[in-house]
């Protein structure tokens, strides 16, 4: 594993002008940890769907991530109504911030090889929680030049429209822009919009694309 400076140098990269390299959050620069922890170990139903399933598609958490309810008591009512969890609000604020987990111990040598030499950007399906956790108490956010979270943009990955909208806010020909995320949903359709759009995951296997690419020596 790779865990200094010394061993994260920045290569020459493309022969284009300074690319942007678009790094999506959960799963790439930061672990996710289960949303099973709402249900206080209790398993779903045989035949009904995985609590994850139904997270990824709650109606509750697509309005929280993308702008529609800003305030956590009003998410909070209106998932327990949609999820039926047992658990009180104080345990679901705790344990919706614990969906972070830690930086992969690779996510910070890469950022500083790569930072000065290339534009680091953020596109992520994110909540205004999540983000300034990330941003500020996992220090994430002094390496961007821009940010692009889908509680700003009011639209989620793999929607065509948060593409859209990023595109217009980079302002640059979508094949100098190296985009890197976990799920190939989301590769699919950036790489509609002419992106370089590559499906990884965080540590090792994205510095090895990193290399591939010729962005790290």
């Amino acid at each position: 594993m790779i865990g200094t400076m010394q061993k994260l140098i920045a290569g020459p990269g493309p022969a284009v002008d300074r690319p942007i390299i678009l790094f999506d959050l959960g799963n790439i620069l930061v672990h996710l940890r289960s949303v099973d922890r709402f249900w206080l170990g209790q398993s779903p139903k045989p035949g009904t769907r995985s609590y994850s399933d139904r997270w990824k598609y709650s109606e509750s958490m697509h309005h929280f991530e993308t702008g529609r309810i800003t305030d956590f008591s009003d998410f909070y009512q209106l998932a327990k109504s949609e999820l039926d969890f047992p658990i009180d609000k104080e345990a679901f604020q705790r344990e919706y911030l614990q969906i972070i987990g830690d930086v992969f111990a690779e996510t910070v040598p890469i950022l500083e090889a790569l930072y000065s030499r290339f534009s680091l950007q953020l596109l992520s399906n994110t909540s205004a929680v999540h983000w300034q956790h990330c941003a500020k108490t996992l220090g994430l956010g002094q390496y961007f030049d821009r940010v692009l979270v889908s509680y700003e943009l009011g639209y989620m990955k793999p929607d065509p429209e948060i593409f859209k909208l990023a595109l217009v806010e980079i302002n640059q020909d979508p094949e100098t822009i190296y985009y890197f995320d976990d799920r190939p949903e989301n590769i699919e359709t950036a790489r509609k919009f002419g992106i370089n759009a590559h499906l990884s995951w965080g540590g090792t296997q994205l510095i090895k694309q990193l290399r591939e690419l010729s962005f790290l020596l």
